[in-house]
């Protein structure tokens, strides 16, 4: 009876050592798993154009000189005369105060004349016999033209924040282009720019979707359930901001990998 009982159990101890010494299997593969399944991955792409309504117009102004009529002496405009103008066609086409930020500025070339300036209140280098002539025509026509450039060339830059695009070109016509030294459009954005975005994803992944529901049906298969979303951003992760025409445009690709039943 013990030898039978033994015998027993030495036949359960060789299965028990087969079964642990069977191989597992490796990595993601399983017994009895399915064959891999067929899919097929389309990118999608699509760009939006968003009205702005936040735009900033940057202009810088300065001083300038009103020809004369009927052999008149040119009169002189002042950047505080300019600015006063500038206010008062802001206020005609609704532009509040509030939302201008004056700033003084000197270019450089300016900037340059004026800490040379005195070099021109200096008499030139010659023999003393030479030092009670008068001096040449040229020198005073410099040193006049480099005191008028000082006087009225003092420039200051206005940063205009506006809600509607269509104020930028309202204000370029309006303004005095004798007193424009420059101006461009610095910001523009949208409040609502990630709803937006949003929108653009999901035109993206339409037409991902109908890229590959053409291609598989034209193999004849049939378009199975989604697998994966990608969405791919883009290098520059900026949105593209048309400042001369005043749009947005937002730009999506998503990679979408479906079954094919």
């Amino acid at each position: 009876m013990k030898k039978c009982f033994l015998l027993s159990l030495m036949i359960a101890a060789v299965f028990a050592t087969a079964a642990t010494a069977q191989p597992r299997p490796q990595g993601n593969a399983r017994i009895g798993m399915m064959p891999h399944q067929r899919t097929i991955q389309t990118t999608g792409t699509s760009v939006m154009e968003v009205a702005p309504d936040k735009v900033v117009l940057e202009i810088d102004l300065r001083g300038y000189a009103k020809p004369g009529t009927d052999g008149e002496k040119p009169t002189e405009v002042s950047i505080e005369t300019v600015e006063a103008n500038l206010y008062k066609e802001l206020e005609t086409l609704g532009v509040s105060k509030s939302n201008v930020v004056a700033k003084e500025i000197k270019p450089a070339p300016f900037n340059r004349f004026a800490r040379d300036r005195s070099a021109f209140n200096q008499r030139p280098m010659m023999p003393a016999a030479h030092l009670d002539k008068p001096r040449p025509d040229s020198i005073r026509k410099l040193r006049k033209f480099t005191t008028w450039i000082l006087k009225n060339r003092e420039t200051k830059r206005y940063e205009i924040t506006l809600g509607d695009f269509a104020l930028v070109e309202q204000i370029k016509n309006a303004i005095d282009h004798r007193a424009v030294a420059r101006t461009r459009v610095t910001e523009m954005s949208n409040s609502k720019i990630n709803e937006y975005r949003r929108q653009a994803n999901v035109e993206t992944l339409a037409n991902a979707t109908s890229d590959a529901t053409a291609l598989v049906e034209a193999a004849g298969g049939k378009l199975g359930e989604v697998m994966n979303i990608v969405v791919n951003p883009y290098r520059d992760k900026k949105d593209y901001a048309d400042k001369r025409n005043g749009k947005i445009e937002l730009r999506s690709s998503v990679t979408v990998t479906f079954a094919i039943e």
